[in-house]
Protein backbone atom coordinates (compact mmCIF):
# COMPACT_ATOMS: atom_id res chain seq x y z
CA UNK A 1 0.00 0.00 0.00
CA UNK A 2 1.85 3.66 -1.04
CA UNK A 3 1.57 6.25 0.76
CA UNK A 4 -0.90 7.89 -1.27
CA UNK A 5 -3.69 5.48 -1.13
CA UNK A 6 -2.68 5.13 3.18
CA UNK A 7 -4.02 9.47 2.76
CA UNK A 8 -6.77 8.46 0.78
CA UNK A 9 -8.44 6.19 3.34
CA UNK A 10 -7.89 8.18 5.81
CA UNK A 11 -9.23 10.85 4.44
CA UNK A 12 -12.42 9.41 3.44
CA UNK A 13 -13.04 8.09 7.09
CA UNK A 14 -13.01 11.54 7.91
CA UNK A 15 -15.12 12.67 4.75
CA UNK A 16 -17.72 10.29 4.65
CA UNK A 17 -17.72 8.63 8.05
CA UNK A 18 -16.70 11.80 10.32
CA UNK A 19 -14.25 9.59 12.00
CA UNK A 20 -12.32 12.23 14.35
CA UNK A 21 -9.27 13.15 12.19
CA UNK A 22 -6.34 12.62 14.96
CA UNK A 23 -6.98 8.98 15.21
CA UNK A 24 -7.55 7.97 11.43
CA UNK A 25 -4.08 7.30 11.02
CA UNK A 26 -3.73 4.94 13.50
CA UNK A 27 -6.50 3.42 12.18
CA UNK A 28 -5.84 3.19 8.44
CA UNK A 29 -1.88 1.26 10.26
CA UNK A 30 -3.10 -1.05 12.16
CA UNK A 31 -5.84 -2.41 9.56
CA UNK A 32 -2.46 -2.15 6.97
CA UNK A 33 -0.60 -4.34 9.35
CA UNK A 34 -3.09 -6.49 9.67
CA UNK A 35 -3.58 -7.36 6.42
CA UNK A 36 0.28 -7.29 5.36
CA UNK A 37 0.81 -9.78 8.30
CA UNK A 38 -1.83 -11.92 7.36
CA UNK A 39 -0.49 -12.07 3.47
CA UNK A 40 3.05 -13.11 5.08
CA UNK A 41 1.72 -15.93 6.91
CA UNK A 42 -0.12 -17.01 4.19
CA UNK A 43 3.23 -17.09 1.64
CA UNK A 44 6.42 -17.32 4.53
CA UNK A 45 9.10 -17.77 1.73
CA UNK A 46 8.05 -15.40 -0.41
CA UNK A 47 10.07 -12.40 -0.58
CA UNK A 48 8.21 -10.53 -3.21
CA UNK A 49 4.66 -9.48 -2.06
CA UNK A 50 1.70 -7.84 -3.97
CA UNK A 51 -1.99 -7.43 -2.58
CA UNK A 52 -4.78 -5.69 -2.78
CA UNK A 53 -6.68 -4.83 0.16
CA UNK A 54 -10.17 -3.94 0.29
CA UNK A 55 -11.49 -1.74 3.21
CA UNK A 56 -14.93 -2.63 4.35
CA UNK A 57 -15.55 -0.35 7.04
CA UNK A 58 -18.27 -0.86 10.39
CA UNK A 59 -18.59 1.95 12.33
CA UNK A 60 -18.87 1.35 16.31
CA UNK A 61 -19.17 3.51 19.02
CA UNK A 62 -16.22 2.30 21.46
CA UNK A 63 -15.37 3.43 24.70
CA UNK A 64 -11.60 4.24 22.71
CA UNK A 65 -13.34 7.54 21.54
CA UNK A 66 -14.37 8.94 24.88
CA UNK A 67 -12.86 11.97 25.91
CA UNK A 68 -12.36 13.37 21.99
CA UNK A 69 -13.65 16.26 21.32
CA UNK A 70 -15.92 15.87 18.04
CA UNK A 71 -18.95 17.11 16.67
CA UNK A 72 -22.47 15.46 16.04
CA UNK A 73 -21.64 14.05 12.33
CA UNK A 74 -22.86 16.15 9.95
CA UNK A 75 -25.43 14.33 7.58
CA UNK A 76 -25.52 16.20 3.99
CA UNK A 77 -29.00 16.39 2.11
CA UNK A 78 -29.27 15.30 -1.35
CA UNK A 79 -29.89 18.21 -3.91
CA UNK A 80 -33.13 18.52 -4.62
CA UNK A 81 -32.79 18.25 -8.05
CA UNK A 82 -31.12 14.99 -7.83
CA UNK A 83 -34.05 13.98 -6.01
CA UNK A 84 -36.63 15.22 -8.25
CA UNK A 85 -34.89 13.23 -11.09
CA UNK A 86 -35.16 9.74 -9.17
CA UNK A 87 -37.22 6.95 -11.50
CA UNK A 88 -40.25 5.04 -10.46
CA UNK A 89 -40.40 2.17 -11.03
CA UNK A 90 -42.90 -0.96 -10.49
CA UNK A 91 -42.19 -3.50 -7.95
CA UNK A 92 -42.13 -6.53 -10.02
CA UNK A 93 -40.80 -9.16 -6.81
CA UNK A 94 -42.01 -9.18 -3.01
CA UNK A 95 -39.25 -6.91 -1.50
CA UNK A 96 -39.30 -4.78 1.64
CA UNK A 97 -38.48 -0.68 1.69
CA UNK A 98 -35.05 -0.36 3.76
CA UNK A 99 -36.29 2.53 5.08
CA UNK A 100 -39.53 1.74 7.07
CA UNK A 101 -39.27 -1.89 6.53
CA UNK A 102 -42.53 -2.28 5.23
CA UNK A 103 -43.54 -4.71 2.63
CA UNK A 104 -43.47 -3.03 -0.94
CA UNK A 105 -46.51 -4.84 -2.93
CA UNK A 106 -45.73 -6.45 -6.15
CA UNK A 107 -47.25 -4.00 -8.99
CA UNK A 108 -46.92 -1.00 -6.50
CA UNK A 109 -44.80 2.54 -7.55
CA UNK A 110 -41.47 2.53 -5.83
CA UNK A 111 -38.46 4.83 -6.51
CA UNK A 112 -35.46 3.12 -8.12
CA UNK A 113 -32.48 4.83 -7.12
CA UNK A 114 -29.11 4.91 -9.47
CA UNK A 115 -27.75 2.05 -7.21
CA UNK A 116 -30.84 -0.27 -8.37
CA UNK A 117 -31.74 -0.21 -5.02
CA UNK A 118 -35.72 0.30 -4.48
CA UNK A 119 -38.07 2.79 -2.11
CA UNK A 120 -41.35 3.86 -1.28
CA UNK A 121 -41.46 7.10 -2.51
CA UNK A 122 -42.19 9.03 0.40
CA UNK A 123 -40.07 7.10 2.97
CA UNK A 124 -36.71 7.43 0.75
CA UNK A 125 -37.44 11.27 -0.52
CA UNK A 126 -37.48 12.36 3.42
CA UNK A 127 -34.48 10.22 3.71
CA UNK A 128 -32.76 11.74 1.00
CA UNK A 129 -34.00 15.37 2.98
CA UNK A 130 -31.67 14.55 5.42
CA UNK A 131 -28.93 12.20 4.35
CA UNK A 132 -27.47 11.98 0.64
CA UNK A 133 -26.45 8.25 0.56
CA UNK A 134 -28.36 4.86 0.08
CA UNK A 135 -29.96 3.25 3.59
CA UNK A 136 -28.65 0.23 1.83
CA UNK A 137 -25.18 0.67 -0.25
CA UNK A 138 -24.16 4.03 0.97
CA UNK A 139 -24.24 5.29 -2.36
CA UNK A 140 -23.96 8.80 -2.66
CA UNK A 141 -26.43 11.23 -4.20
CA UNK A 142 -24.67 14.33 -5.33
CA UNK A 143 -25.34 17.36 -3.13
CA UNK A 144 -25.42 20.57 -4.82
Amino acid sequence: MTVKSRAALAEALVSFLHVPPQICDSVVEKRVQESLDAETDSRPYSDDMFFQMAAFITVVVDDEFEGLETDDPKFVPASKSSIEKLKRARVEVSATCSVCMEEMEVGSQAIHMPCSHLYHKDCIVEWLDKSRVCPLCRFAMPSK
